[in-house]
């Protein structure tokens, strides 16, 4: 198998052929991820720009910017929505990598300008907060059930606060973002019967059950914070940490949450 042949198997067709992540994928896209955070970790730091909480608050909105307009994705796929909802049509641009790859971009665009003081204190913040409001607008007319709502959030809240313990408001924000995504998984797939098309969980569900994926996540969660507020001295890499095991959940947990709230 050549080179084209190979990126066509293992990176484009699980895009046009809906068949989501595998071995390869998963950890091609795991590795660039890191390798773009230490980029940009080592460049703002060189500029004098901090990982802070104010840092971590700006992030947040474009997550949920990100997560929104995914399944904004999901929902013109599946009713078939026609013209202006084009732009949300399911190709490289919409669903991931490239979501995570342009949502990324604009965090760190309006991010950097506001910390070298080319836009106001808080711009980037509301920026991303007026993204998300709108694609969560967007959301609302399509939202028929509000039951995952009732078996996710207590399960992410429990997460929370399990990690709460361990690592205090940081660590709360952390399980309970990570919690989210194992809960929103389990509950998908154990009452919705939705497919995981991530190699990890399902490994995990296929052969222990998904409700072990949910303590799982959780567990390493707990042992992440303790391995943070217990060695990392340095408020720049820890809230940094914080941010990437907060993101890795929330992302893809509001994302199926809000997926099974349309039922797309």
């Amino acid at each position: 198998m050549d080179v084209g042949a190979f990126f066509d198997e293992f990176f484009v067709k699980p895009i046009y052929e809906r068949t989501g992540y595998n071995a390869v994928n998963t950890t091609v896209y795991a590795f660039l991820a890191l390798l773009a955070i230490y980029i940009v970790y080592k460049w703002w730091r060189r500029r004098g720009i901090h990982f802070d909480n104010h840092f971590l608050i700006s992030l947040l909105p474009y997550v949920i910017f990100g997560s929104s307009k995914r399944v904004l994705t999901d929902v013109v796929d599946y009713l078939n929505l026609q013209g202006l909802w084009k732009f949300y049509e399911y190709n490289m641009f919409n669903v991931s990598p490239g979501i995570y790859i342009t949502t990324a971009f604009l965090f760190i665009f309006f991010y950097y300008l506001e910390r070298i003081e080319k836009l106001p204190k808080w711009s980037s913040f509301w920026i991303g907060t007026a993204l998300a409001l709108f694609h969560i607008a967007l959301l609302v007319p399509f939202i028929h059930s509000l039951e995952p709502l009732v078996y996710v959030l207590p399960l992410a809240i429990a997460g929370g606060i399990a990690a709460f313990f361990v690592g205090g408001r940081l660590g709360f924000f952390a399980g309970f973002s990570q919690g989210l995504d194992g809960a929103a998984t389990y509950y998908a797939i154990e009452f919705l019967h939705y497919n995981e098309q991530h190699v990890l969980p399902s490994f995990i569900g296929e052969n222990f059950g998904y409700i072990w994926f949910y303590g799982i996540k959780v567990l390493v969660t707990l042992m992440f914070a303790f391995l943070l507020e217990k060695e990392e001295k340095e408020e720049d890499k820890k809230v940094l940490g914080y941010a990437i095991v907060i993101v890795a959940g929330l992302a893809p947990g509001l994302r199926d949450l809000l997926r099974m709230m349309v039922g797309a």
